[in-house]
């Protein structure tokens, strides 16, 4: 086993690079005239940029393998502008999946050839008929109806939001970042985008049409092609941050140029017209206006999605770092999702102290909210929406003044209080806490009025996952002696006065 080597620092800080290539390790060199290499290595570049001419020239001249290295299709919940490490990565000796100028390991596979296995993983079978494998397709299918149920995307930072009622059909028109390289991919260049606008329209005349911006534009790192000079008496701009799956549902046909806002459109059963040549044209299941003649095979969404998420690209945990399945990226992602969408909205924190704030902020974190301190329950501000504001004190720490105010507004008291299972140490110790308990009726130490776990022990219905997950837990935390604050040394026998066989009573300070 080698190594990788790469002249891209981008590159060679990607967290679990080298378990996902199966290599020793990934080095960053400056020169190549100065870089040593053995005949076990290979040589790593970032798609088509022109910064990867070097490493493609390095590999040439010293007989090594060139992988050409690009995002995955279920990247990370925020943006790779933003510095977000990716989950997911897409590994080609090819080409890559965005560059129709030339083939792509990927659209091999989708033509039926045969391919090699390449490093550290996702061997896949020799042989034109992998695809057509009866439990590669249902697993592709589970995997499609979970990503659907969770709304999740390349990118897992946006809310969903309802878009206002509508009495005609609504067409979405989908705008890319300038300079993306999927776009002369594609096949296609600045002016296919106001060629596909006038298309929608004049294929549509009774529609609604919404342009759909990126997200790197929204965030303010990179420039579109449409502005508002494209809006008229039926046509506006998309700007606001909204969930990509949520969006498709909502609308009733989508024209694209390369971006995969296409492919997840057919997730979700909608029509698709594509304008360049993405990695989903060409098979048969979209409307095409750019040919894409090395596609000859027709191939169903299944095979299509089982080709690019489950034998293309390779995932890395989110917790461990190390290399997964896409079912554990897709647990996890839709378990991000489902926590921000609980810790959306306003949270105004009353007489929490100042050092457990910060740890406050981490457990509500939510890209959907806001989160605020007061010290006096009169600078608590009016005027927010009571649906979408709660005010949180820490345990039973709400005065008579607290709950006047809260009344006033209209705002809930939630309260919070450390976990079961807490940390090394106390919390008068400013020990940091790894769980912490958030309760919208009450708090559990209370039996004076209901809580949430009150009301989950006397009404939820546990399925046979939960309760074999809660039976493991149960017993891992026999075998580890673990409890809530963990002080004490775990082997040190009872000091005990009492004679062989005597029942032994604990009385808890």
């Amino acid at each position: 086993m080698g190594e990788a080597i790469t002249f891209s620092r981008g590159i060679r800080r990607l967290p679990g690079l080298a378990g996902l290539l199966g290599v020793d390790g990934v080095r960053w060199a400056l020169w190549p005239s100065a870089t040593p290499a053995s005949p076990g290595d290979l040589v790593l570049g970032w798609g088509t940029k022109e910064n990867t001419r070097r490493a493609r020239r390095f590999a040439s001249r010293r007989g090594l393998p060139y992988l050409s290295l690009e995002d995955g299709f279920l990247r990370s919940v925020g943006l790779g502008v933003n510095g977000t490490p990716p989950y997911s990565l897409v590994i080609d000796d090819v080409g890559i999946y965005y560059d129709a100028r030339r083939p792509s390991r990927l659209e091999h596979l989708l033509n039926g050839q045969a391919l090699p296995a390449l490093p550290g993983g996702n061997i896949i079978p020799a042989g034109p008929d992998v695809l057509d494998a009866p439990a590669l397709l249902a697993r592709a299918r589970r995997c499609m109806a979970q990503i659907v149920a969770a709304r999740l995307s390349k990118y897992n930072s946006c809310p969903e939001r309802q878009l206002p009622p509508r009495d005609r059909p609504r067409v979405l028109v989908v705008d890319q970042t300038a300079g993306d390289q999927s776009i002369p991919g594609g096949l296609a260049g600045p002016d296919t985008f106001a060629r596909m606008l006038d298309a929608a329209r004049r294929e549509h005349p009774d529609a609604e049409i919404l342009i759909k911006t990126h997200p790197d534009v929204r965030s303010g790192h990179k420039r579109g092609h449409f502005g508002v000079a494209d809006a008229d008496h039926r046509t506006r701009l998309l700007t606001e941050d909204i969930n990509p799956i949520h969006l498709l549902e909502q609308v009733d046909h989508v024209y694209v140029v390369t971006s995969q806002l296409g492919f997840e459109a057919l997730l979700v059963g909608r029509p698709v017209t594509c304008f360049g040549v993405p990695f989903y044209a060409g098979w048969g299941l979209t409307d095409d206006r750019q040919p894409a003649s090395r596609r000859t095979r027709p191939r169903t969404l299944e095979q299509l999605f089982a080709a690019a998420y489950l034998l293309y690209a390779r995932y890395l945990d989110p917790d461990l770092g190390r290399p997964c399945e896409l079912e554990r990226v897709i647990e996890h992602l839709a378990l991000q999702r489902a926590w921000f969408d609980r810790n959306s909205g306003n949270w105004l924190g009353y007489g929490i102290s100042w050092w457990k704030r910060w740890h406050v902020r981490r457990y509500l974190y939510s890209p959907w909210n806001r989160v605020r301190f007061y010290q006096r329950a009169a600078a608590i501000p009016a005027g927010l929406d009571p649906a979408d504001t709660r005010i949180l004190v820490w345990g039973m720490r709400d005065t008579p003044e607290l709950r006047a105010r809260a009344a006033a507004c209209g705002y809930p008291v939630w309260r919070m209080e450390d976990g079961f299972l807490r940390s090394v140490g106390l919390g008068t110790d400013l020990t940091t806490p790894l769980s912490q308990v958030i309760d919208s009726s009450g708090i559990y130490f209370d039996p004076g009025q209901p809580s949430d776990l009150e009301t989950l022990l006397a009404t939820a219905q546990f399925d046979e996952k939960d309760l074999a997950r809660a039976s493991a837990l149960r017993q891992r935390l026999l075998d580890s002696r673990l409890s809530k604050y963990n002080l004490g040394q775990r082997d040190q026998p009872l000091q005990h006065q009492a004679r062989p066989g005597q029942r032994i009573v604990l009385v808890p300070g």
